[in-house]
């Protein structure tokens, strides 16, 4: 039986791994993409060390390995020991373990955003001149306004820290109605766990064009849709915002590409007025899914009453059916990409 001093000075030693798999993967993270980021980052000098230190901490019953998908690929998750060290709470039973999940859907997500770090944020600090510690690359990610490492029901966090940045233009009002919006549901869900039970009220399933007009930031993140950047250009006026979608369908769901892409659009302009530059990035799982998808939104149907090719493309169609106009697409991109995530 490990003693709970081998777990602290184990803990106390790798405090920095323990740090990465908390803050950038949310108490969990596929093994080779936590070795390359602790190599890069300067926490293991190479992989061989970055390893020992794994083995060391899933003897010491810090972390737990699973295989995920059937493949020899391993997740690293943490026990109770891990989290109450970080906690620094005085016993296991004061905080909660990983929730079980039934599907691959979590550490796929997982996945992408890690990657997403690794192929994205990592190489942009890069470019910048950033000194790669992990302090460091948590505040490059704020300067970014950049939000991959905020939680759906913590999103109201995220419009603080816009709010307190002047250097950005939004419209204030719109963005303090959101954050008081998120706000009142984080306390809801925070009472609920405490048995401070509300009233009930009856769920309204939401339509189309609540989605479409009524969403916000968290509404996104829901949905798989990261900010990655937002910048204000002072000398045009332009706010340009870069987004990514993490499509981890199998399927062609070019559809609900269209209908996120229009969201984001909408939701963007909302907060951001009417001068943006939007971005959307559709990362697909593997090369299949993306090539599916942007023949499928470049495709044009025929007219049903001249038999002849549509001039739209199917996108264009599909936005138009969401009321977005000329106007909007001028100020729209879209990019489909591929991370190659064999499951």
């Amino acid at each position: 039986m490990v003693t709970n001093e081998r777990k602290q000075n184990t803990c106390n030693r790798y405090n920095e791994y323990l740090r990465v798999i908390d803050i950038l993967g949310n108490k969990m993270m596929l093994q080779n993409q936590f070795v390359d980021i602790i190599v890069i980052l300067g926490i293991a000098k190479d992989k061989f060390e970055a390893i020992r230190g794994i083995q060391e901490l899933e003897r010491a019953e810090i972390i737990k390995k699973i295989k995920f998908s059937g493949t020899t690929n391993k997740f690293i998750l943490f026990k109770k020991y891990a989290i109450r060290y970080l906690a620094k709470a005085s016993k296991s039973s004061k905080v909660a373990g990983i929730s079980a999940v039934n599907s691959n859907k979590r550490y796929i997500e997982n996945i992408m955003k890690i990657q997403f770090i690794l192929k994205t944020i990592i190489p942009t600090a890069k470019k910048n001149n950033v000194e790669l510690t992990l302090d460091n690359l948590l505040n490059f990610i704020g300067e970014l306004n950049c939000n991959i490492l905020y939680k759906d029901n913590c999103m109201y966090k995220f419009y603080v820290e816009l709010l307190n940045k002047r250097n950005l233009h939004f419209d204030t009002e719109e963005m303090e109605e959101d954050f008081q919006l998120l706000k009142n549901e984080h306390n809801k869900r925070l009472n609920n766990l405490k048995g401070d039970l509300e009233v009930c009220e009856e769920k309204y399933r939401k339509n189309k064009d609540d989605y479409l007009f009524n969403s916000n930031i968290s509404t996104l993140s829901r949905k798989n849709i990261y900010l990655a950047n937002i910048k204000y250009n002072e000398k045009t006026g332009t706010t340009k915002i870069i987004s990514y979608y993490f499509n981890m369908s199998i399927d062609k769901n070019s559809y609900t590409v269209a209908l996120n892409y229009s969201i984001l659009y909408n939701t963007m302009k909302r907060l951001f007025g009417n001068n943006i530059n939007v971005e959307f990035r559709v990362v697909c799982i593997n090369e299949l899914v993306q090539e599916r998808i942007i023949q499928d939104l470049n495709k044009k149907g025929l007219n049903p009453r001249t038999k002849e090719k549509r001039i739209d493309t199917y996108l264009i169609e599909m936005l138009r059916a969401n009321r977005l106009s000329e106007v909007d697409f001028e100020k729209m991109n879209i990019k489909i990409l591929t991370y190659n995530i064999h499951i």
